[in-house]
């Protein structure tokens, strides 16, 4: 990575270089990758001055702190280099993470729309459903989505449902599943009074 460059690196293996597993002069975020087995450094950064490399929430291949030290080369090797702030870090793989803020809306006539954030990694978003049973069976998808949607409608029988939503990436690896209740209700309003006065065109009306 060259200097002044910023990227974002997440969800990669970094994995099995004859040489440095990255190595940057720039400023990257770094987050969510795996890194193991690299014959130099699994990191190492270039880059002199006093600022700090986001490298949180990655896996070393180990859950030794130590070994992970010594697998990144920063200013505690060399006092001109930026420093790398690697903790907290995973003690095991990290895998693909759940898709946030999924919830739904009850809205008129038994539909439901459901919505969620968008996952960095997903091709495919699956929606599940419980059938009413409390239980959702992830062996088969309800409805299959590409990437681009965001949130999705549906008409339901009356009752609650436990709905449940999994981010698949183009390699078919799953991220764990997030769920939400939802309550589906087609049934009318009822008029319970309607009031008016003679002469006047405005009619008040209440329902339940």
């Amino acid at each position: 990575i060259k200097a002044l460059a910023s990227p974002n690196i997440t969800y990669n293996e970094i994995n099995n270089s004859g040489d440095d597993g990255l190595e940057t002069s720039g400023l990257p975020t770094i987050n969510y990758n795996n890194f193991s087995d690299n014959t130099s450094y699994d990191l190492r950064a270039t880059m002199q001055g006093i600022q700090t490399i986001d490298a949180e929430n990655n896996y070393w291949g180990t859950a030794n702190e130590n070994i992970i030290r010594n697998k990144i080369r920063d200013y505690d090797d060399n006092g001109s280099l930026v420093r790398v702030d690697y903790s907290p870090f995973y003690t095991d793989k990290v895998e693909l993470l759940p898709v946030s803020n999924f919830i739904s809306q009850t809205l008129a006539g038994g539909e439901i729309k459901f919505s969620w954030n968008t996952h960095i990694l997903a091709s495919q978003y699956l929606l599940y459903h419980d059938n009413q049973t409390g239980i959702i069976d992830t062996t088969s998808a309800w409805v299959t989505l590409d990437s681009t949607y965001l949130e999705y409608t549906a008409t339901l029988s009356d009752g609650e449902y436990k709905l449940g939503i999994i981010a698949q990436s183009i390699d078919g690896e799953k991220s764990p599943l997030d769920s939400c209740l939802a309550i589906a209700d087609g049934t009318p309003p009822t008029l319970l009074s309607a009031a008016g006065n003679t002469g006047h065109t405005v009619i008040s009306a209440t329902f339940s």
